[in-house]
Protein backbone atom coordinates (compact mmCIF):
# COMPACT_ATOMS: atom_id res chain seq x y z
CA UNK A 1 0.00 0.00 0.00
CA UNK A 2 0.80 3.58 -0.58
CA UNK A 3 2.94 5.88 2.26
CA UNK A 4 -0.38 8.62 2.41
CA UNK A 5 0.94 11.86 1.14
CA UNK A 6 0.46 14.82 2.87
CA UNK A 7 0.20 18.40 2.06
CA UNK A 8 1.54 20.70 4.97
CA UNK A 9 0.99 24.76 5.20
CA UNK A 10 0.50 27.00 7.90
CA UNK A 11 -3.17 27.60 8.30
CA UNK A 12 -4.42 24.26 6.37
CA UNK A 13 -7.19 22.06 7.04
CA UNK A 14 -7.61 18.92 7.51
CA UNK A 15 -10.21 16.09 8.13
CA UNK A 16 -8.35 13.38 9.75
CA UNK A 17 -9.73 9.73 10.40
CA UNK A 18 -7.92 6.75 11.17
CA UNK A 19 -9.80 3.58 12.03
CA UNK A 20 -8.51 0.18 14.12
CA UNK A 21 -6.76 -2.72 12.50
CA UNK A 22 -9.00 -5.12 11.13
CA UNK A 23 -10.99 -2.67 11.92
CA UNK A 24 -11.31 -3.79 15.64
CA UNK A 25 -12.00 -1.20 17.97
CA UNK A 26 -10.26 1.50 19.56
CA UNK A 27 -12.49 2.54 22.25
CA UNK A 28 -14.19 -0.05 24.62
CA UNK A 29 -14.72 2.34 27.66
CA UNK A 30 -15.80 5.78 29.12
CA UNK A 31 -12.10 5.92 30.13
CA UNK A 32 -10.51 4.84 27.07
CA UNK A 33 -12.88 7.55 25.24
CA UNK A 34 -11.67 10.13 27.90
CA UNK A 35 -8.03 9.24 27.32
CA UNK A 36 -8.72 10.10 23.21
CA UNK A 37 -9.79 13.48 24.29
CA UNK A 38 -6.96 14.31 27.14
CA UNK A 39 -4.48 13.65 23.96
CA UNK A 40 -6.32 15.90 21.85
CA UNK A 41 -6.50 18.46 24.60
CA UNK A 42 -2.39 18.16 25.39
CA UNK A 43 -1.81 18.19 21.32
CA UNK A 44 -3.68 21.27 20.69
CA UNK A 45 -1.83 23.19 23.64
CA UNK A 46 1.83 21.87 23.14
CA UNK A 47 1.69 21.56 18.94
CA UNK A 48 -0.59 24.49 18.46
CA UNK A 49 -3.34 22.65 16.69
CA UNK A 50 -6.79 23.72 16.42
CA UNK A 51 -9.17 20.97 17.03
CA UNK A 52 -12.96 22.33 15.65
CA UNK A 53 -14.73 19.05 15.38
CA UNK A 54 -14.32 15.40 16.64
CA UNK A 55 -16.39 12.28 16.37
CA UNK A 56 -14.73 9.25 18.17
CA UNK A 57 -16.93 6.33 17.01
CA UNK A 58 -16.16 2.46 18.12
CA UNK A 59 -13.51 1.18 15.67
CA UNK A 60 -12.60 4.57 14.01
CA UNK A 61 -12.42 8.66 14.84
CA UNK A 62 -12.71 11.66 12.84
CA UNK A 63 -11.31 14.91 13.09
CA UNK A 64 -11.53 18.57 11.96
CA UNK A 65 -8.11 19.92 12.32
CA UNK A 66 -6.45 23.94 11.50
CA UNK A 67 -2.27 23.73 11.49
CA UNK A 68 -1.02 27.63 11.96
CA UNK A 69 2.39 25.75 12.57
CA UNK A 70 2.21 23.82 9.22
CA UNK A 71 3.03 20.43 11.25
CA UNK A 72 0.16 17.92 11.00
CA UNK A 73 2.25 15.28 10.91
CA UNK A 74 3.94 15.68 14.32
CA UNK A 75 0.94 16.26 15.96
CA UNK A 76 -0.59 13.36 14.56
CA UNK A 77 1.94 11.01 15.09
CA UNK A 78 1.96 11.96 18.66
CA UNK A 79 -1.70 11.38 19.37
CA UNK A 80 -1.78 8.19 17.51
CA UNK A 81 1.01 6.89 19.00
CA UNK A 82 0.67 7.89 22.71
CA UNK A 83 -2.98 6.63 22.79
CA UNK A 84 -2.08 2.81 21.55
CA UNK A 85 0.91 3.14 24.15
CA UNK A 86 -2.08 3.83 27.04
CA UNK A 87 -4.70 2.35 25.58
CA UNK A 88 -2.35 -1.28 25.16
CA UNK A 89 -1.35 -0.91 29.05
CA UNK A 90 -4.96 -0.28 29.98
CA UNK A 91 -6.30 -3.38 28.63
CA UNK A 92 -2.86 -5.22 28.94
CA UNK A 93 -2.19 -5.90 25.42
CA UNK A 94 0.74 -5.14 22.89
CA UNK A 95 1.37 -4.67 19.43
CA UNK A 96 -0.38 -1.89 16.89
CA UNK A 97 -3.21 -0.46 17.28
CA UNK A 98 -4.55 1.20 14.31
CA UNK A 99 -4.43 0.22 10.42
CA UNK A 100 -1.51 2.42 9.52
CA UNK A 101 -1.23 5.86 9.42
CA UNK A 102 -4.00 8.50 9.66
CA UNK A 103 -6.06 9.68 6.29
CA UNK A 104 -5.86 13.43 5.98
CA UNK A 105 -8.26 14.88 3.39
CA UNK A 106 -6.91 18.69 3.19
CA UNK A 107 -10.25 20.92 2.84
CA UNK A 108 -10.64 24.26 0.89
CA UNK A 109 -11.46 26.01 3.70
CA UNK A 110 -14.08 29.02 1.74
CA UNK A 111 -16.12 25.84 -0.25
CA UNK A 112 -16.50 23.13 2.22
CA UNK A 113 -15.40 23.18 6.16
CA UNK A 114 -19.27 23.44 7.29
CA UNK A 115 -20.11 20.67 5.50
CA UNK A 116 -17.33 18.47 6.60
CA UNK A 117 -18.19 19.60 9.93
CA UNK A 118 -21.49 18.04 9.44
CA UNK A 119 -20.32 15.17 8.01
CA UNK A 120 -18.15 14.33 10.92
CA UNK A 121 -21.08 15.07 13.14
CA UNK A 122 -23.20 13.06 11.27
CA UNK A 123 -21.71 9.56 11.43
CA UNK A 124 -23.58 8.75 14.79
CA UNK A 125 -26.34 8.95 12.56
CA UNK A 126 -25.63 7.38 9.50
CA UNK A 127 -24.30 4.33 11.59
CA UNK A 128 -27.64 3.95 13.59
CA UNK A 129 -26.47 4.79 16.83
CA UNK A 130 -28.61 7.95 17.47
CA UNK A 131 -31.04 9.38 15.78
CA UNK A 132 -30.15 13.26 16.79
CA UNK A 133 -26.43 14.05 17.02
CA UNK A 134 -27.16 15.66 20.16
CA UNK A 135 -27.78 12.35 22.16
CA UNK A 136 -24.20 10.93 20.84
CA UNK A 137 -21.51 11.30 23.94
CA UNK A 138 -18.12 11.33 22.06
CA UNK A 139 -18.68 14.35 19.55
CA UNK A 140 -18.58 18.06 19.39
CA UNK A 141 -21.60 18.70 18.33
CA UNK A 142 -23.08 19.00 21.65
CA UNK A 143 -20.54 21.66 22.07
CA UNK A 144 -21.37 23.74 19.28
CA UNK A 145 -25.55 24.15 19.99
CA UNK A 146 -25.15 23.54 24.36
CA UNK A 147 -24.26 26.07 26.62
CA UNK A 148 -21.12 23.88 27.82
CA UNK A 149 -17.88 24.97 25.84
CA UNK A 150 -14.93 22.82 25.72
CA UNK A 151 -12.20 25.12 26.33
CA UNK A 152 -9.93 23.59 23.82
CA UNK A 153 -12.45 22.75 21.14
CA UNK A 154 -12.84 25.70 18.26
CA UNK A 155 -16.20 26.52 17.42
CA UNK A 156 -15.68 29.65 15.05
CA UNK A 157 -17.53 27.94 12.19
CA UNK A 158 -20.54 29.09 13.96
CA UNK A 159 -19.60 32.45 13.46
CA UNK A 160 -20.20 31.90 9.29
CA UNK A 161 -23.57 31.74 10.47
CA UNK A 162 -23.80 35.18 11.63
CA UNK A 163 -26.57 36.55 14.53
CA UNK A 164 -29.12 36.46 16.30
CA UNK A 165 -28.88 32.44 16.65
CA UNK A 166 -25.52 30.72 15.04
CA UNK A 167 -26.14 27.98 17.39
CA UNK A 168 -29.55 27.31 16.10
CA UNK A 169 -28.45 27.77 12.49
CA UNK A 170 -26.12 25.20 13.02
CA UNK A 171 -28.65 22.86 13.95
CA UNK A 172 -30.63 23.16 11.60
CA UNK A 173 -27.74 22.26 8.88
CA UNK A 174 -26.73 19.48 10.61
CA UNK A 175 -30.24 18.46 10.69
CA UNK A 176 -30.33 19.22 6.92
CA UNK A 177 -28.52 16.12 6.69
CA UNK A 178 -25.41 15.96 4.01
CA UNK A 179 -25.31 17.09 0.54
CA UNK A 180 -25.44 14.81 -2.08
CA UNK A 181 -22.14 16.31 -3.54
CA UNK A 182 -19.98 15.50 -0.59
CA UNK A 183 -21.78 12.29 0.42
CA UNK A 184 -20.67 10.96 -3.26
CA UNK A 185 -16.76 12.48 -2.23
CA UNK A 186 -16.69 9.83 0.42
CA UNK A 187 -18.39 7.14 -0.62
CA UNK A 188 -15.66 6.53 -3.20
CA UNK A 189 -13.33 3.96 -1.44
CA UNK A 190 -10.31 5.95 -2.05
CA UNK A 191 -11.45 9.75 -1.89
CA UNK A 192 -8.94 12.42 -3.27
CA UNK A 193 -6.46 13.37 -0.54
CA UNK A 194 -7.74 17.02 -1.81
CA UNK A 195 -11.52 18.36 -0.94
CA UNK A 196 -11.60 21.58 -3.01
CA UNK A 197 -11.91 23.04 -6.39
CA UNK A 198 -9.57 22.45 -9.57
CA UNK A 199 -8.09 25.65 -8.72
CA UNK A 200 -7.55 25.59 -4.96
CA UNK A 201 -5.93 21.66 -6.21
CA UNK A 202 -3.82 23.29 -8.91
CA UNK A 203 -2.49 25.84 -6.51
CA UNK A 204 -1.32 23.78 -3.77
CA UNK A 205 0.28 20.83 -5.77
CA UNK A 206 2.35 23.74 -7.81
CA UNK A 207 4.01 24.63 -4.57
CA UNK A 208 5.60 21.27 -3.48
CA UNK A 209 8.56 20.66 -4.84
CA UNK A 210 9.45 18.47 -8.06
CA UNK A 211 9.08 14.62 -6.32
CA UNK A 212 6.23 15.65 -4.30
CA UNK A 213 4.70 17.10 -6.76
CA UNK A 214 4.36 14.14 -9.26
CA UNK A 215 3.87 11.56 -5.70
CA UNK A 216 0.59 13.54 -4.80
CA UNK A 217 -0.64 13.79 -8.53
CA UNK A 218 -0.32 10.16 -8.55
CA UNK A 219 -2.18 9.46 -5.40
CA UNK A 220 -4.54 12.17 -6.54
CA UNK A 221 -5.12 9.57 -10.15
CA UNK A 222 -5.03 6.65 -8.16
CA UNK A 223 -8.36 7.55 -6.43
CA UNK A 224 -10.42 7.30 -9.61
CA UNK A 225 -7.95 5.32 -11.79
CA UNK A 226 -5.35 2.80 -11.87
CA UNK A 227 -2.78 2.47 -13.99
CA UNK A 228 -1.42 -0.53 -14.92
CA UNK A 229 2.06 -2.01 -15.57
CA UNK A 230 1.17 -2.23 -19.52
CA UNK A 231 -0.63 1.39 -19.60
CA UNK A 232 2.79 2.70 -18.49
CA UNK A 233 5.85 1.12 -20.09
CA UNK A 234 4.04 1.34 -23.05
CA UNK A 235 3.70 5.12 -22.80
CA UNK A 236 7.42 4.78 -21.91
CA UNK A 237 7.98 3.02 -25.35
CA UNK A 238 6.05 5.46 -27.28
CA UNK A 239 7.47 8.35 -25.48
CA UNK A 240 11.21 7.26 -26.17
CA UNK A 241 10.00 5.14 -29.74
CA UNK A 242 11.76 2.37 -27.99
CA UNK A 243 11.29 -1.37 -28.15
CA UNK A 244 10.92 -2.65 -24.66
CA UNK A 245 13.96 -5.03 -24.52
CA UNK A 246 15.53 -1.23 -23.93
CA UNK A 247 13.73 -1.12 -20.90
CA UNK A 248 14.24 -4.77 -19.75
CA UNK A 249 18.45 -3.91 -20.45
CA UNK A 250 20.67 -3.22 -17.37
CA UNK A 251 24.26 -4.13 -19.30
CA UNK A 252 25.67 -2.39 -21.15
CA UNK A 253 23.48 0.14 -20.57
CA UNK A 254 24.33 1.06 -16.97
CA UNK A 255 22.87 4.72 -17.49
CA UNK A 256 19.73 3.78 -19.41
CA UNK A 257 17.09 6.92 -18.88
CA UNK A 258 14.45 4.77 -20.09
CA UNK A 259 14.76 2.33 -17.45
CA UNK A 260 15.85 4.27 -14.62
CA UNK A 261 12.52 6.49 -15.33
CA UNK A 262 10.30 3.26 -16.21
CA UNK A 263 11.16 2.09 -12.46
CA UNK A 264 10.38 5.31 -10.69
CA UNK A 265 6.86 5.70 -13.00
CA UNK A 266 5.87 1.75 -12.28
CA UNK A 267 6.42 2.58 -8.31
CA UNK A 268 5.00 6.01 -7.92
CA UNK A 269 2.22 6.19 -10.48
CA UNK A 270 1.82 2.23 -10.77
CA UNK A 271 2.39 1.72 -6.85
CA UNK A 272 3.68 -1.70 -7.78
CA UNK A 273 5.91 -3.53 -5.03
CA UNK A 274 9.33 -3.64 -5.41
CA UNK A 275 9.23 -7.62 -6.47
CA UNK A 276 6.21 -6.77 -9.06
CA UNK A 277 9.20 -4.01 -10.66
CA UNK A 278 11.92 -6.89 -10.71
CA UNK A 279 10.10 -9.12 -12.28
CA UNK A 280 8.52 -7.03 -15.45
CA UNK A 281 12.52 -4.75 -16.07
CA UNK A 282 13.89 -7.94 -15.74
CA UNK A 283 15.76 -7.16 -12.23
CA UNK A 284 18.06 -9.57 -10.36
CA UNK A 285 15.49 -8.87 -7.37
CA UNK A 286 13.66 -5.90 -5.47
CA UNK A 287 16.74 -5.17 -3.87
CA UNK A 288 18.53 -3.78 -6.76
CA UNK A 289 15.08 -2.06 -7.47
CA UNK A 290 14.99 -0.33 -4.33
CA UNK A 291 18.59 0.99 -4.83
CA UNK A 292 17.49 2.32 -8.23
CA UNK A 293 14.80 4.01 -6.85
CA UNK A 294 16.88 5.72 -4.15
CA UNK A 295 19.76 6.63 -6.73
CA UNK A 296 16.84 7.95 -9.32
CA UNK A 297 15.20 10.31 -6.82
CA UNK A 298 19.00 11.83 -5.87
CA UNK A 299 19.46 12.52 -9.43
CA UNK A 300 16.01 13.57 -10.12
CA UNK A 301 16.57 17.16 -8.22
CA UNK A 302 19.53 18.18 -10.25
CA UNK A 303 18.42 16.48 -13.66
CA UNK A 304 16.70 18.88 -15.59
CA UNK A 305 16.15 16.94 -18.63
CA UNK A 306 14.94 14.23 -16.22
CA UNK A 307 12.46 16.39 -14.49
CA UNK A 308 10.82 17.03 -18.05
CA UNK A 309 10.85 13.31 -19.43
CA UNK A 310 9.04 12.57 -15.95
CA UNK A 311 6.55 15.18 -15.64
CA UNK A 312 5.68 14.46 -19.49
CA UNK A 313 5.16 11.27 -19.03
CA UNK A 314 2.87 11.54 -15.91
CA UNK A 315 0.42 14.11 -18.08
CA UNK A 316 0.35 11.44 -20.85
CA UNK A 317 -0.16 8.98 -18.46
CA UNK A 318 -2.67 10.37 -16.31
CA UNK A 319 -4.53 11.83 -19.43
CA UNK A 320 -4.56 7.99 -20.79
CA UNK A 321 -6.00 6.86 -17.35
CA UNK A 322 -8.66 9.44 -17.64
CA UNK A 323 -9.94 8.63 -20.43
CA UNK A 324 -10.78 5.12 -19.43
Amino acid sequence: MARPLRIEYPGAWYHVMNRGLEKRNIFNTNEHYECFLNLLKDTSRNYNVEIHAFCLMTNHYHLLIRTPSSNLNKAMRQINGIYTQRYNKLISRDGPLFRGRYKAILIEAESYLLQVSRYIHLNPVAANIVKDPKDFAWSSYRYYIGNTPLEWLHTSLLDLFGEPCPKEAYRGFVNAGIDEKLNNFYSNPKPSMILGSSNFSDQKISELNFIYKIEVNADIVRCKHHPTADQIIQCVQNYFNIEKTVIETIYPRKKNIERLITIYLLKVIGNLSLKKIAEIVKSINAVSISSSLYKIKKRIHNDKEMQIHILELSKIIFNLVSRG
